[in-house]
């Protein structure tokens, strides 16, 4: 009896060494993988950090990624503290010190970012988070990471340099509608300080007529999700006056925050509204002129149309031949004149957009008939024939502004007779197919062409005129 109770024993005690040895084993392999994983951190480090009641330190343990972070061995780190304490940069070293006694006071996550000096020339900035647990003793025990973040520091100080140094306004707002970072142009532009454009939504600094469009653009951007943004507001001076900004904005939703650049475009504005209002004193100067020109050529007409009329009458008298060339040079002047007032007139018409043009019925013929006998006595004068050959296939009713034709003959017959010293000045009109893809010319024949060759240069002149309407013929019969 006494041997089974022995061999009971031996057995139970077999199974607890076998247990216990697994479950040392599984602790070692634990341990094992939580040392690899902590040397394995790339640019960090875990640790353990304990403070007494009496104000002394200890690392119970670092892991060996020490090495890369702080050139030291975790032993070295174990026996004196200090020897990493002490790294802490000078300017650095207060608020270090100060965030370890309110983290132990309490008993709150300790969180540090700072630069430590790991030699000199050395520099290096590092982050650090961890959670402290008071011990049964007193001991206050945080177990936590160190990061280098030098990369990452260089990175922003580079980004801030630029955001710094930039000319152009720079912020980052968040969708509440509060600004979050904004580079120093803000103050220079504005003459708000930073603090003060920050501690209010930026719509209140939007001129009151832009808010309602600024709005929008900023819910566009915190809803819609579009990539860019350009509008323009004017924005509030610490003045009181107002600025035109122009912006281009672009959203990162998964930040809730919009970045966007502003540029200060007041001296462009001014200059585009200067450039308006002298605009519209030009146009207004133009229309003065024009109307000036208007009211001087019908005021001129009225004693002309008196002086051809009397002359034609006293042409119709018995004259002796000197009195009659005298008379007609005179008609001939007064009808000079009278056509330089209609060209005033149509340019003062022209230049206000409201010069029209006829579309009557109209013998091309007669027209041209009555008109080179007006230059005949000028050409006459200089031994230079003057004729005009209309071809039989030239059709010779047509729709148009006779008044017009027959302004444009006299002009340039008349240049062709001033500028020919010998020889003969034809008025030729031709008739050519075209088709015309007008709604307003649909239909139209013919293109008659008056050319007036001269011994010298010749001058095409191209004229369109609608073949007439079956109503239009048979009006031009009647009135005739």
């Amino acid at each position: 009896m006494k041997s089974k109770t022995a061999f009971s024993l031996r057995a139970e005690l077999a199974r607890e060494i076998a247990k216990r040895q697994q479950a040392e084993a599984a602790l070692r392999q634990s341990e094992a993988r939580f040392h690899r994983i902590a040397a394995n951190i790339p640019g960090g480090m875990i640790f353990q950090f304990l403070l007494r009641p009496d104000g002394s330190v200890a690392f119970p343990y670092t892991s060996s990624s020490c090495r890369e972070l702080y050139e030291l061995e975790p032993e070295e780190i174990q026996r004196n503290p200090a020897r990493i304490m002490d790294m802490v940069h000078p300017d650095d070293r207060a608020a270090f010190h100060e965030s370890i006694a309110v983290s132990a006071r309490t008993l709150s996550p300790w969180k540090w970012e700072g630069r430590v000096l790991i030699k000199p020339g050395t520099l290096k900035w590092l982050q650090g988070a961890s959670r402290p647990e008071r011990q049964t003793n007193g001991d206050i025990l945080w177990t936590g990471l160190l990061m280098d973040i030098t990369e990452r520091k260089r990175a922003e100080e580079e980004r801030d340099q630029f955001f710094t140094l930039s000319i152009d306004m720079l912020c980052i707002a968040g969708f509440d509608g509060y600004f979050k970072h904004l580079n120093p142009a803000w103050e220079k532009t504005l003459g708000f300080t930073n603090a003060e454009l920050l501690a209010r939504p930026f719509l209140e600094f939007v001129h009151p007529e832009d808010r309602a469009s600024t709005g929008a653009a900023a819910e566009k951007l915190s809803t819609i999700g579009v990539d860019i943004i350009s509008f323009e507001n004017r924005y509030l001076c610490k003045d009181g006056s107002y600025k035109w900004l122009a912006w281009d904005a672009t959203p990162f939703a998964e930040q809730q925050r919009i970045y966007a650049v502003a540029r200060d475009i007041t001296e462009r504005k001014r200059a585009e509204e200067e450039v308006q209002k002298a605009k519209e004193a030009a146009e207004a100067a133009t229309r003065a002129k024009s109307e000036f020109l208007a009211n001087m050529s019908h005021e001129l007409r009225t004693p002309m149309n008196g002086i051809i009329g009397m002359t034609e009458l006293v042409l119709d008298t018995d004259l002796t031949s000197e009195q009659r060339e005298s008379l007609t040079i005179v008609k001939d002047s007064a009808d000079s004149l009278l056509r330089l007032l209609n060209d005033i007139l149509d340019f003062s018409k022209i230049e206000v957009g409201k010069l029209d043009l006829e579309s009557i019925d109209f013998s091309l013929r007669d027209s041209l008939e009555g008109t080179i006998k007006t230059l005949a006595v000028r050409a006459h004068k200089k031994g230079l024939e003057l004729a005009c050959h209309i071809p039989p296939d030239v059709p010779d009713t047509l729709v148009g502004d006779s008044g017009r034709l027959c302004q444009i003959v006299v002009n340039l017959a008349g240049n062709a007779i001033k500028f020919t010293e010998r020889g003969e000045v034809v008025v030729e009109v031709k008739s050519e197919e075209c088709k015309v893809k007008s709604e307003e010319l649909e239909g139209a024949e013919a293109t008659n062409a008056p050319q007036t060759p001269d011994s010298g240069l010749r001058t095409p002149v191209c004229c369109i005129f609608r073949s007439p309407t079956p109503a239009s013929v048979s009006h031009l019969k009647s009135s005739n």
